[in-house]
């Protein structure tokens, strides 16, 4: 039977909180509702005010999915990690030949 030793269950247990966090940051949402002056997302013309909404609406969404990689990008780096975590948390039968 293999024995699990502290260092084992400890890689097992931060494993299961980086899978556990990459699910919880995978799930999040970011508001992507930022929108220019009409109903269908389009710019128009007008005054200076205009296109400085026009701006601000755009670098916004821009940011938004921005975002939306980043926490892509690092739920799956945790979801790597947890999985190599719980890879190496396993017991080898060496491991256990050697404490016995």
């Amino acid at each position: 039977m293999k024995k699990w030793n502290l260092k084992s269950k400890l890689f097992a247990i931060i494993g299961a909180i980086s899978i556990a966090l990459s699910v919880f940051i995978f799930a999040q949402t970011v508001n992507k509702n930022l929108r220019t002056n009409d109903l269908w997302g389009h710019e128009y013309g007008g005054d200076a005010y205009t296109g400085i909404q026009n701006a601000a609406a755009s670098t916004g969404r821009n940011v938004a999915y921005l975002a939306d990689y980043i926490c892509y990008g690092f739920s799956s780096v945790l979801l790597v990690a947890g999985l190599v975590l719980f890879v190496v948390a396993i017991p080898s039968k060496e491991e256990n030949a050697e404490e016995e």
